[in-house]
């Protein structure tokens, strides 16, 4: 009976390793040591030298109990540090598989953060690099020359220096490298220029910031508003959002993942099991993006 107890103990004990290095993969490090202390009180070798400090643990039946006693805490940790809430709300089919995507709703985290004093003053001429700023010169320019006129061009080529001045009285933007027209302007009405700094920290500033005493706040700071948890959820629902039956998703815990990346976008990666048209359950993947401007729609494959 000792034997098989052992062999279970083995067994078992290999099993929630394995699963509680699915925690320590994305990111829950003290859900993984609550769950790793499960694993060794099971295991007999490391068991049996725990049971000389704690005398039940030498015993296989209450190795076992106590073992899966750490193993489910561990995972109890995991599942309320990163478990979002679900939303089941079914929106009507388009196509076989998916339906359409979805517009961003208002739960969509789009970050506002309150409007920046004015920036302190300071030595901006030692803040920008002399070939930092793109001037719509020469050849290569048509399409721009074309949407904004000669006018605008010429409007837009006085504003970037001026662009690039007021990103370098940020606190947060250590050398202006970089400075640019923006798609995110609307020809002839508003310009949009971006400011990129050497230390990573990515600016838009369009032509009424440049008309305003108060500071630019970096895209890297609105996004760092947005919490995993919040970054999650709204990825989920845009998933859910392209569902025929949304109500039979299930996000793979152990298996989600959120990427910051140095210029300030979110990214968001999970597998998940949803059905289908035909009412069959198929593993897949997602990933969303989101920005200082919102969440764009989620890219859904099969895994």
């Amino acid at each position: 009976m000792d034997m098989l107890l052992k062999v279970l103990r083995w067994v078992l004990g290999l099993f929630l390793g394995f699963t509680a290095l699915g925690a320590l993969f994305t990111g829950a490090f003290i859900a993984f040591l609550v769950m790793a202390i499960g694993v060794l009180v099971i295991i007999p070798p490391s068991g049996a030298w725990i049971g000389r400090f704690i005398s039940p643990v030498a015993r296989n039946g209450a190795a076992i109990g106590i073992g899966l006693v750490c193993f489910f805490a561990g995972l109890a940790i995991a599942v309320i540090n990163s478990e979002p809430s679900k939303s089941a709300a079914e929106p009507a089919a388009t196509v076989a598989g998916q339906a359409a995507p979805a517009p961003v709703s208002a739960t969509t985290p789009t970050p506002t953060p309150a409007t920046p004093a004015a920036p302190a003053k300071v030595d901006v001429s030692r803040k920008i690099s002399p070939d930092a700023v793109f001037l719509i010169e020469g050849d290569g320019w048509e399409k721009t020359r074309r949407e904004w006129g000669s006018a605008g061009v010429k409007r837009i080529n006085a504003a970037m220096p001026k662009a690039a001045e007021k990103v370098a009285q940020s606190a947060s933007c250590d050398y202006v490298e970089i400075v640019g027209l923006s798609d995110r302007g609307k020809p002839k009405q508003q310009a949009v220029f971006y400011v990129d700094c050497k230390n990573g920290q990515r600016f838009y500033v369009s032509e009424d910031d440049l008309k305003s005493d108060a500071g630019v706040v970096s895209k890297n700071a609105k996004t760092a508003a947005i919490s995993d948890v919040t970054a999650i959820t709204a990825c989920e629902d845009s998933v859910k959002s392209q569902l025929n039956f949304p109500s039979t998703f299930d996000r793979d815990l152990l298996n989600t993942s959120v990427y910051r990346a140095p210029t300030g976008n979110i990214a968001v990666m999970f597998t998940f099991q949803a059905k289908n048209a035909l009412g069959v359950e198929l593993p897949q993947r997602a990933k969303c993006v989101i920005d200082d401007t919102g969440l764009e729609p989620a890219q859904i494959s099969n895994n």
